[in-house]
């Protein structure tokens, strides 16, 4: 019976600790097909042993421990030479299968070292040879998909993705499967696809919790804190870094220099913005971990983090020079390579937005290219800071082109903070700085929306409580100038406010509206959520103070009554704490 790549590592290690070294070299050459496909580092103690067991007729052999050296040091010039001379032997033989996993091998090898072109047409010859019922097999497929992400073409890995999820399934592989669900959801990422990268994220965390030897399941932190960036993409924070700090973890334990640099590149590029000192560190730990191991495909996302991070933290010239290099040297996947013009964009926005306008419409047409439609979304966002004059066009399109996610959301909620208060001015607060409006209008434009989320009003209805005595067709016309007005002023949070049919809308939370937080703490009240005396008359007492003067307007007249509703139905449900 075929043994499984896991079941492979545990038994070989075995196999060196107690056989002959005649026993040692039969047992990996009849297993190597399944140990290819596992982790052979639990064979790194008998390298010496190995290396010194006579290998000439035995190419499945030194295609093992041609694996093993490359654990050990990926820029030593041994495995690979032992890796093709492997091959060669398979192919004087007529051993295709074997042949097969010599170039499964090397595909994996030169991925690592950013050799895409050559990843790809290995993989691509290699599993032509493989037979369907080995684990190198869906690890090849598995490994296809990537290099169809290599070139651009996110639909087709994420088809042979799936691929490769059926066929680990088949065959009761769980490494296997874990590793597929893993790249499955990268590539769900890049499509926007969130609710389903989520889903198969959760799949590789079973997958993976099903081998106990942690040396096989040493992808699970990438997993891990892939479901971290997922959450900081749709600004779930407290959830996202639960997720990566233990993914970082879990990534120190496996021993691995390989995971722990990727793992600490991924946390460095997500946390850039949020908490940019610690992605600094983090970035630092990536470069040193896969300098040691001359993965150069994942040291460009820890410079590209560190170019980011130093930018958060106001270094913005130092940022562009560091996310310059990275596009100037490294070859890397189109999508990837139009995010890094779209982040090289963000620093130079204010310096140069004639130049910060070129990058980013140029990311534009990468990101539309490889069908990454959040991501094409997210650079129109940006591309509206840049160019000011037709931001509310580039708002519109950002939200036109993103899936419907919370992501999408977040995308252009994290541009700016946003502040409404009704009950101490009313105010309206941009980051730290107050908005000052050039019309009473326009300010009412916005407290009406903002009283009204997330619902909007329909643009006629508000016409008509700003501008009673108009015509329909003056109101509309004096609306849209409003509505200019406070985009205009907003600045980067312009985006928040848009239109949705005959409906316009302002995006703003519970956190960010004392109104809505009030109003819906009154509703949770009623709802029996808590019953507590202190908060029930303070709710109360909120929602009776005078809310604002706005010559009796007919919508500032219904927000007052709907206050004093909410009070007087409190005190009629808690007549023991109104007071």
């Amino acid at each position: 019976m075929a043994l499984t790549p896991t079941a492979a590592g545990r038994l070989a290690a075995g196999m060196a600790a107690t056989s002959s070294d005649a026993d040692l070299a039969d047992w990996l050459e009849r297993h190597a097909a399944a140990l290819l496909a596992g982790n052979n580092v639990t064979l790194l103690p008998h390298l010496p042993r190995l290396l010194a067991v006579d290998d000439e007729r035995r190419p499945w052999l030194r295609l093992v421990v041609a694996t093993t050296l490359f654990a050990r040091d990926a820029r030593d010039p041994l495995p690979w030479r032992m890796l093709r001379d492997a091959a060669a032997a398979f192919r004087r033989a007529g051993d295709l299968v074997g042949y097969g996993c010599a170039l499964y091998t090397e595909g994996n090898w030169s991925i690592t070292i950013g050799d895409i072109p050559a990843a790809t047409r290995l993989w691509e010859e290699g599993r032509v040879h493989l037979d369907g019922h080995l684990p190198a097999y869906a690890h090849s497929l598995a490994n296809q998909a990537w290099s169809a992400y290599g070139t651009g073409d996110l639909v087709r890995a994420r088809t042979l993705g799936e691929e490769a999820v059926a066929i680990a399934v088949r065959h009761g592989d769980a490494r296997a499967l874990g590793t597929a669900y893993t790249h499955l959801s990268a590539y769900e990422i890049w499509l926007g696809s969130f609710t389903r990268a989520s889903v198969n994220l959760a799949g590789a965390d079973r997958a993976f919790q099903e081998i106990t030897e942690g040396v096989q399941r040493y992808e699970w932190p990438i997993a891990l804190v892939m479901a971290g960036a997922v959450e900081a993409l749709r600004g779930r924070w407290p959830d996202a870094h639960r997720r990566m700090d233990h993914a970082v973890v879990a990534a120190d334990e496996t021993g691995s220099a390989w995971i722990r640099g990727i793992v600490h590149a991924i946390r460095a590029d997500v946390s850039a913005v949020a908490t940019p000192l610690r992605s600094l560190a983090d970035a630092d730990v990536a470069v040193e971990a896969l300098t040691g191991v001359d993965e150069r495909w994942w040291m460009s996302w820890a410079r590209v983090a560190s170019g980011r991070a130093l930018g958060a933290a106001g270094h913005r010239h130092a940022a562009a020079r560091t996310i310059e290099r990275v596009i100037a040297e490294a070859e890397v996947p189109p999508v990837e390579r139009a995010r890094h013009l779209m982040l090289l964009g963000e620093q130079v926005v204010d310096t140069d937005p004639a130049r910060a306008r070129d990058l980013i419409t140029e990311a534009i047409a990468g990101f539309e290219r490889c069908g990454a439609a959040y991501w094409t979304g997210h650079a129109w966002s940006r591309l509206a800071l840049a160019d000011g004059s037709r931001a509310a066009r580039h708002w519109e399109r950002a939200r036109a082109v993103a899936p419907s996610d919370p992501a999408a959301t977040y995308m252009l909620r994290e541009l700016a903070t946003l502040r409404v208060s009704f009950f101490t001015g009313p105010a309206v607060l941009v980051g730290t700085t107050e908005v000052r409006f050039p019309t009473r209008h326009a300010l009412y434009l916005l407290l009406a929306l903002a009283a009204h989320a997330p619902d909007g009003v329909r643009a006629e209805r508000l016409g008509g409580w700003l501008w009673p005595d108009a015509t329909r067709e003056v109101a509309a016309h004096r609306l849209k100038n409003a509505v200019w007005q406070v985009r205009s002023h907003l600045g980067a949070a312009g985006g928040r406010l848009y239109r949705r049919g005959d409906r316009l809308l302002l995006d703003v939370t519970g956190d960010e509206c004392d109104l809505l937080a009030l109003t819906r703490r009154a509703e949770s009240l009623l709802r029996g959520v808590a019953t507590e005396a202190r908060e029930v008359r303070a709710t109360i007492d909120g929602l009776r103070r005078p809310l604002l003067d706005v010559d009796g307007a007919e919508w500032a007249s219904e927000l007052g009554e709907r206050c004093a509703g909410l009070a007087a139905r409190l005190a009629t449900r808690f007549p023991t704490f109104a007071g």
